[in-house]
């Protein structure tokens, strides 16, 4: 029978020893990996189940001795380490998320509101301070953000219910939930498709009870502006759940000119 420990508030962003010449196994959502510690190397596997929204959190320090091959990818790590602890971390995706509500959502004229918006998170390996491997926790869409095939960016695509109280939301173990201030300082209704949340420039946080969050962010779209602008601000950790932990810089600085966005660009 294989042992599973239970990870104290489903803070499955630790470091775990992992005995030589055996196989561990976590599961984190919809991911199965599996870390193998050997004499000079690293070797892991990992599959996903299709449902992206499974909520399960679980590390097997034995799992098995040979694991199957079949429907896992796998790779290995060459190494001269003298450490067979291996910290797994949690990290917010490498390029924007479009997220799209399951219904579109209408702000009146002069009215603000607070959207939570939940990503998938990517998982990072690291052996003695040096990240052996990368990937998400579930595979997100590709998308093209823009107004053509020339002028745009890459991103992912994500489905979101986006919350406006943060009651209503269900923290899963491989998502982190993005708090995001809409402001329309305008006459007209805004009538809100999709977000393009920029996760490389936040950081990520855990929160007491174990939930990830990222830093606030806040769109306004003015009166005496353009009406195809909005204003990107950027929070921090302002008003996040108190007692939350700073568990990942963000990737990217976010340039200066980058902080007001086509309104195309930023809502659908």
């Amino acid at each position: 029978m294989v042992e599973v420990v239970n990870l104290d508030g489903g803070c499955w962003w630790q470091e775990y020893p992992i005995s030589a010449d055996a196989w561990a196994s976590w599961q984190i959502g919809p991911l199965d990996f599996e870390a193998f510690y050997g004499p000079g190397e690293w070797q892991f596997r990992w599959r996903r189940e299709p449902d992206p929204l499974v909520d399960r959190v679980g590390f097997s320090p034995h799992a098995r001795v040979e694991p199957e091959a079949e429907g896992y990818e796998q790779a290995r790590y060459a190494v001269r380490s003298v450490s067979n602890a291996l910290r797994l971390k949690p990290l917010l995706a490498d390029l924007p998320m479009i997220a799209r509500p399951a219904s579109a959502l209408h702000i009146p004229a002069n009215q603000e509101t607070v959207l939570y918006v939940s990503t998938v998170v990517w998982l990072s390996v690291l052996n003695e301070g040096i990240q052996l491997l990368e990937m998400p926790v579930y595979r997100p869409s590709d998308t093209w953000f823009g107004s053509n095939t020339i002028e745009g960016e890459a991103c992912y695509s994500t489905r979101t219910q986006a919350r406006t109280s943060a009651d209503a939301l269900t923290p899963l173990p491989h998502r982190a939930i993005t708090p995001i201030v809409i402001v329309n300082a305008t006459l007209t209704t805004l009538q809100i498709e999709q977000l393009r949340v920029p996760v490389p420039f936040l950081a990520l946080h855990a929160s007491p009870d174990g939930a990830l969050w990222t830093d606030r962010i806040k769109l306004a779209r003015g009166l005496d502006s353009d009406p195809q602008e909005v204003a990107l601000e950027l929070l921090g950790a302002d008003s996040l759940p108190s007692g939350c932990q700073r568990l990942a810089e963000p990737r990217e600085a976010a340039p200066r000119h980058s902080l007001v966005h086509a309104f195309s660009r930023l809502f659908g």
